[in-house]
């Protein structure tokens, strides 16, 4: 056996290969959230400066008590769906990169300056097929290693013969149970609902 869990020539290369693609695309993940931060963040806090002096105003005008207001602001807040906190501090920021590269888009926010705009497009133009290089690669490193479970499951049940049910285990089975955990743990760390 060479190199990760491999049983064929070549699969210890193979391995190493995703492992150097994804420490490439976490080290491009994180210049970009770096330089989407630079370019947007100044931007981000004048709009918000803006906007506190706007909430201040609307208070005064409407004559909103606190508790008025706060519960106001908390309706308005829970209709963002952005939960990373300001947009352009780092985390929104690689959150924002990790989208561009994945090609999900975002929807509702951009980048609004000149300078980041001009880099988005820049960072989507190798983001892009650098992530679906390594996605590629890691996707094959996950078949590569079902694949070996799926071996090692089918030996052991060749030796057991009690257990019959668990030959007519299909991909398209391990396939549903792996959307139905990716569910479950989305539902859980988004505390939504699983349907």
């Amino acid at each position: 056996m060479t190199g990760l869990f491999s049983t064929a020539p070549g699969e210890g290369a193979k391995s190493r290969r995703a492992l150097l693609l994804l420490g490439v695309m976490l080290l491009y993940l994180t210049l970009g959230a770096a330089l989407f931060s630079a370019f947007e963040y100044a931007q981000d806090m004048r709009a918000r400066a803006d906007i506190a002096k706007k909430r201040k105003l609307m208070q005064r005008k409407y004559n909103f008590t606190v508790r008025d207001f706060a519960l106001l602001e908390r309706v308005v807040v829970q209709s963002i769906p952005f939960a990373a906190g300001a947009q352009w501090q780092f985390l929104g920021a690689l959150y924002f990169c990790t989208v561009v590269i994945t090609t999900i888009g975002y929807g509702h926010s951009t980048p609004i300056t000149v300078g980041g705009k001009m880099f988005c497009m820049l960072y989507a133009l190798g983001g892009i097929p650098l992530g679906l290089v390594m996605f590629q690669s890691v996707g094959e490193r996950i078949n590569h290693f079902i694949g070996l479970a799926l071996r090692i499951i089918g030996r052991w049940l060749k030796r057991r013969r009690d257990i019959d049910w668990l030959v007519h285990v299909k991909s398209r089975h391990l396939l549903c149970i792996s959307f139905a955990i990716g569910c479950a743990t989305i539902s859980v760390a988004k505390r939504q609902q699983y349907i």
